[in-house]
């Protein structure tokens, strides 16, 4: 069964921004608990591992973009043709994760409707 990677909920303060460093690509052969990627944060570094065997299949964000905690950040599957068949739609979770920063930068600015 695939699986949608991501970003640890245990940065210093759960809602801290921080920038992802893949140590995988996508297409890599990942075994569980290998290391995926990390987050680094001003005051830290949190490490994301492989939970099963299989493909990275795709990278949802940039090598050093800026992440938040619980953010989608990348499926694993274990084979490239279980991605067609997730039961789970990756698109508009990750449209849904776009949306709830969007708001957070609306809201830091004051833009709110």
């Amino acid at each position: 069964m695939g699986e949608i990677i991501h970003v640890p909920d245990d940065g210093p303060d759960g809602r801290t921004h921080g920038s992802i460093r893949w140590h995988a690509d996508a297409g890599a052969s990942v075994r569980k608990g290998d290391l995926i990627a990390e987050i680094d944060y001003r005051s830290g570094t949190a490490t994301v591992v492989a939970a099963e065997r299989g493909v990275l299949h795709e990278t949802l964000v940039a090598d050093g973009q800026d992440v938040v905690p619980g953010g989608p950040i990348g499926v694993i599957v274990e084979s490239p043709e279980e991605f067609l068949g997730l039961p789970w739609g990756v698109a508009s979770e990750v449209e849904a994760s776009d949306l709830a920063e969007e708001t957070d930068r609306e809201t830091q600015d004051g833009n709110t409707a």
